[in-house]
């Protein structure tokens, strides 16, 4: 059937050729629709035999037709395609289409036939016709399709495809009525314009350069490539036509011996279209021949399977691990060594005859290096090495054949000696002396040499292992420094550290050095500048983020800055030379601390929310001074009296109580052992103004308030004149309570439920004022008992008479005496509270399998009964599982020490038990009044699983207890 998208493309192209010619397809280098049109065509007429009707810009008549004067004509109708652009591709889908302009009669159905032709010439004509060459169709319009202005349509692609497989340049269809109907005048029709073919073409992608990855070879059957038993990575090349980003590679393996066991899969794409794939090759035997290929496609067509490719397996890795030996670094751990950082060894890596050796692989655990060194097959290979640091040293070496089966690791481990000699650079700066002192722990060594970068090496005797020389570096920059020490011409060690030159000044300070000597605010001290680069004439410094100021060196370019603190913390100064060319160096940062000698104040207590401070409610502050010799503090609030507190390791704490809300203020001034007083700090608070808030159930050391108990409220004023109170109980109604004459008032509640809960009260003053609310939260305890344990509501546990463990929790502990229960409709049973805790343990064994209700009271030591807590849960069937030798989840017993297991309750009408030890088949025991007992004597110590269940008369299972045994070693 005729793809939809085709007839629309088709449709498209005849509303758009009606009576001329145009050559519509898409490019050819893209997967998509594209449309062709005749590039040639002709109609005969057969009242003009000899006429040709070619390339005639016209409607086109088929069948039987009368001209203006109502002479008779029979006319056939061709039309070319050039199929040239399709050369090398495929055809996925193709139609051809021609629409009907004007039929004589649409009332009758037309035998249209449709004929591949030879192609049309320009002599085409009723005698000259284009010879038919096969029959395609016999082409009828739809139903559907209006008439005239209907489409004539076919399936042409399996047309079009051989055509393209001939090789054909052209395609030429005829379109005619049957010869059996030609002469019938009722038949004639005429196609609007041309007719076209619509079709979906693709070119088909090729695989290419396909080979071993990284070498590229393909390898043939008589010389294969060689690949180990790990992995190894084919490659090929796609090349498609189309540029189908959706182009990929397909790899398939098999060995030559064993075709049946190909496997295919597909690859990793990378520039230029290359493809690579990682093949594991452990599956295949040692000397398996693997031969490979590779295919291309792009999702519509693929290319033929490339000629294959050829690999040998070579499973066998070297079997000895290679020795090791070196003169310079003989193998041990014995101190003080031998050799020294910088003196190179020589390691010779001997693979002990391996013929197939070709590489040997190094790895430097000390540095973390790995070292590869190839050689000719069978020989021995020198690695040499210079260590960096004494110590301990150790390399793993192992022996590689061509396609990188490794020999077992030969560890060699060896110490350096501690030959390498230290040095110092004192760095004046640019273009000045910078001074080196080098010493070796050699105490034999005559001499250093030292170099700088790549420059030459400078030799200095040494004396008692010593020697000092002055360098200038040139200019500001990280140079490496390498010194080599000498026994006569002998090296004995080598060191290599990075130097940092910069111009940056020198900046120093008696009285601003961090973290020793801070600065104190309002006392003068000062910064000492120093050059580090020639012909400094100036510093430019600045504090922080200000601006830079100006100083003039002196003679020597030192220039000294004095400079009196205003604020205390943390400082920098930023301070850069200038040269007397206008050069500026590198800025140095001088970091430094200052301190405030006024003390700090803080009070966490005006700090937590809901706030708790108020008038009447006391308040701790803490004083505090970074300053020395600190002995105590002189405070005062408000402008009460002064005070003094004495004050340890510069801190000192005091509680004071504010008669009234609103705004206050604390000074506070340290005084020193000289009884010196620092400059005072003020420092202002508010108390907040919302009444206070008081519960004899409900403050912080009381634990009387639960649900249902009375508990009483006290409100005292934050603001003087208070007149009522507004308050709200967590969320209940706003109501109001007169204050009483010394501002007080009272409240009771009695809460409903348990948890978190607040009071939301505000004091009303005369003249309209209202102070800020005050939240008093509280938290009101739950006067029912919690249940949990062994027995709970999320599904069936244990069975009929399983004992299990359950839990009473109360929240009114300690004053719980005992908790009263019921189980079912069983008799009221009490246990005593636990005097150490919140909860009680206590065991209770069901007496019914499914719902249980288990409803429990605690009595209070006053003999007060709270309210019941109605407990439900579900009992399932699983038996009970007892045995005095070997008690569940305990050790005990032994091996060869026989224990009886006894299997009861569970449920009613149990006539059977089946019970399971491990892995060990099922055992069906009989039940004697819902009761059974077995005996196991356990041949290995460990843990054991009795997993045990029952059957009951109505051949029902229960569920399965499982009995935890374990045995004692």
């Amino acid at each position: 059937m005729i793809h939809r998208r085709l007839l629309g493309a088709l449709t498209a192209l005849a509303v758009g050729t009606t009576g001329v010619v145009l050559v519509v397809s898409s490019p050819a280098s893209a997967y998509g629709l594209r449309s062709l049109v005749p590039t040639t065509w002709a109609w005969t007429d057969s009242t003009a035999p000899h006429t040709s009707f070619v390339d005639q810009r016209s409607d086109i008549p088929v069948g039987r037709w009368l001209d203006e004067e109502e002479n008779t004509h029979t006319s056939r109708s061709y039309f070319t395609f050039d199929l040239t652009a399709l050369r090398g591709r495929v055809a996925h889908e193709a139609s051809f289409a021609a629409r009907e302009k004007l039929v004589t009669d649409c009332t009758r159905s037309a035998p249209v036939q449709l004929w591949r032709t030879a192609p049309v010439t320009s002599t085409t004509s009723w005698k000259k016709p284009p010879k038919e060459l096969e029959l395609l169709t016999t082409l009828s319009r739809s139903a559907d399709q209006s008439c005239p202005g209907g489409y004539l349509t076919h399936d042409l692609t399996e047309t079009l495809r051989a055509a393209l497989q001939r090789g054909d340049q052209t395609l030429t269809l005829g379109l005619r009525i049957a010869a059996s109907s030609e002469r019938d005048k009722r038949l004639g029709r005429w196609l609007a314009a041309l007719p076209g073919i619509s079709l979906r073409d693709n070119g088909v992608p090729t695989v290419g350069e396909v080979g071993h990855h990284p070498s590229g070879a393909c390898g043939t059957a008589d010389a294969p490539v060689p690949v180990n038993r790990r992995s190894t990575e084919f490659r090929a090349q796609v090349t498609d036509p189309d540029q189908n980003d959706r182009a990929r590679a397909t790899f398939a393996a098999w060995p030559v011996a064993a075709p049946e066991q190909r496997v295919e899969r597909g690859g990793l794409g990378y520039a230029g279209g290359i493809f690579r794939t990682e093949w594991d090759t452990s599956g295949y035997p040692h000397d398996t021949l693997v031969a490979w290929a590779a295919r291309a496609e792009d999702g519509y067509d693929q290319s033929e399977w490339s000629t294959p490719c050829y690999v040998r397996v070579d499973g066998v890795a070297p079997a000895q691990a290679p020795t090791v030996t070196s003169a310079e670094y003989p193998e041990g751990r014995g101190f003080p060594g031998h050799g020294g950082p910088g003196i190179s060894g020589t390691f010779v890596l001997d693979s002990q005859g391996e013929e197939d050796v070709t590489r040997y692989r190094v790895y430097d655990t000390s540095a973390g290096i790995n070292e590869w060194i190839d050689v000719a097959p069978g020989t021995a290979a020198n690695y040499t090495w210079a260590p960096r640091r004494s110590g301990s040293h150790s390399f793993e070496v192992w022996a590689l054949d061509a396609v990188g089966n490794t020999s077992p690791v030969r560890r060699y481990e060896f110490i350096v000696r501690d030959t390498a000699p230290r040095f110092e650079v004192q760095v004046g700066g640019v273009g000045l002396p910078s001074t080196v002192t080098m010493r070796s722990p050699v105490a034999e060594v005559t001499s250093f040499g030292y170099r700088i970068d790549d420059g030459t090496e400078v030799r200095v005797p040494a004396t008692d292992a010593t020697a000092s020389v002055e360098l200038t570096f040139p200019e500001r920059a990280t140079y490496q420094l390498v010194v080599s020490a000498y026994v006569g011409d002998t090296l004995s060690g080598v060191r290599s550290e990075t130097v940092h030159v910069s111009d940056a000044p020198v900046v120093e300070s008696a009285d601003f050095a961090f973290p020793d000597r801070p600065g104190v605010v309002g006392r003068e001290g000062s910064f000492t500048f120093r050059p580090r680069t020639t012909e400094v004439v100036a510093y430019r410094y600045a504090f922080g983020n200000d601006e830079e100021i100006r100083i003039d060196a002196g003679p020597t370019g030192v220039a000294t800055l004095t400079w009196t603190p205003s604020q205390g913390g943390g400082h920098a100064l930023r301070v850069r030379s200038e040269r007397a060319d206008g050069a500026l160096s590198e800025v140095e940062r001088y970091e430094f601390s200052v301190t405030d000698p006024r003390p700090t104040v803080h009070s966490n207590d005006l700090e937590v929310w809901p706030r708790q401070d108020g008038a009447g409610v006391p308040i701790r502050f803490s004083f505090h001074s970074r300053m020395a010799e600190v002995t105590e503090f002189v405070y005062r609030f408000d402008d009460e009296t002064e005070l003094t507190v004495p004050a340890e390791f510069g801190r000192a704490w005091v509680t004071w109580t504010p008669q009234w809300a609103g705004e206050h203020e604390v000074t506070v001034r340290a005084r020193y052992s000289s009884g010196e007083l620092s400059p005072a700090a003020q420092w202002p608070f508010t108390v907040w103004s919302g009444p206070v808030v008081r519960s004899p159930q409900y403050d912080e050391i009381s634990s009387e308030g639960r649900v249902g108990r009375e508990a009483t409220f006290t409100l005292r004023p934050g603001l003087p004149g208070v007149q009522r109170y507004t308050y709200r109980f967590e969320g209940g109604e706003e109501q109001t309570v007169e204050a009483s004459a010394d501002g007080s008032a009272t409240l009771t509640y009695t809460p409903g439920y348990p948890g978190y809960q607040t009071l939301e009260v505000t004091g009303e003053h005369a003249g309209g004022i209202t102070s800020e609310t005050r939240t008093y939260a509280f938290s009101v305890k739950n006067d029912r008992v919690s249940v949990y344990g062994f027995y709970n509501e999320w599904g069936p546990q244990g069975g009929i008479g399983v004992p299990g463990w359950m839990s009473f929790h109360s929240e009114l502990f300690p004053d719980v005496a005992e908790y009263v229960y019921r189980l079912n409709d069983g008799p009221e049973q009490t246990v005593a509270a636990d005097p150490e805790g919140t909860s009680t343990p206590l065991t209770i064994t069901p007496d019914r399998n499914g719902s249980n209700t288990l409803q429990v009271r605690q009595r209070l030591r006053d003999g007060h009964l709270t309210p019941p807590t109605e407990y439900t849960f579900l009992v399932g069937t699983a038996p009970l599982v007892a045995s005095p030798e070997y008690p569940a989840g305990q050790w005990s017993g032994g091996v060869g020490i026989g224990g009886q297991f006894t299997f009861s309750g569970g449920t009613t009408g149990i006539v059977e038990f089946e019970y399971r030890i491990g892995a060990e088949p099922p055992v069906t025991v009989p039940a004697v009044d819902g009761s059974a007992t077995v005996g196991w004597t356990p041949a290995e110590p460990g843990t054991y699983q009795m997993s045990v269940r029952g059957r009951t008369g109505e051949d029902t299972w229960t569920d399965t207890a499982n009995y935890q045994v374990y045995v004692q070693y």
